[in-house]
């Protein structure tokens, strides 16, 4: 039995009785792969630039001041 979750380039799982039990087999695809490793690097990133934010206080007041102009630019924009 072949099983495909969310189409052919995400994820197949297969299933195959074989002597003396069942073997499993679970493969993801190309793109999944890639999407999972983009994730892993962002993730990466981020852990890295908060433990600098919480280091360096001047590197915490620029982010502030960023993430302060951002959302004003966000609230003028959207009116």
């Amino acid at each position: 039995m072949i099983k495909n979750v969310m189409g052919d380039g995400w994820i197949n799982i297969q299933k195959m009785d074989s002597y003396g039990g069942v073997d499993i087999s679970v493969n993801a695809g190309y793109l999944l792969t890639q999407m999972i490793n983009d994730l892993q690097a962002h993730l990466a990133e981020a852990k890295l630039e908060k433990q600098l934010r919480e280091s360096d206080p001047n590197v915490k007041l620029a982010y502030d001041s960023y993430k302060m102009a951002v959302a004003l630019a966000t609230d003028s924009h959207d009116q």
